[in-house]
């Protein structure tokens, strides 16, 4: 499991909307999650996306347990 932070919004700044779950294949130590920024006419400055892994009991979070991406802006 996982948790979404940041001031990017599903739908209006990023697509898909993240579910919150991930399945890491057999042996796998990281996994890809696809987003797409969306392309609005809006000038806004860059927003932050950050993904950070929960501690459970069926699996061990290291160190690097969040990533952030920065959504530059397009329109001036």
């Amino acid at each position: 499991t996982y948790t979404v932070a940041g001031s990017a919004q599903p739908g209006a700044d990023y697509t898909p909307a993240l579910s919150g779950t991930v399945t890491f294949p057999a042996n796998a130590t990281t996994v890809t999650l696809p987003v797409q920024a969306v392309n609005d006419t809006t000038a806004e400055g860059g927003e932050t996306l950050t993904v950070i892994v929960q501690p459970a009991a069926d699996y061990r979070v290291g160190s690097l347990a969040s990533a952030t991406a920065t959504l530059i802006d397009n329109d001036t």
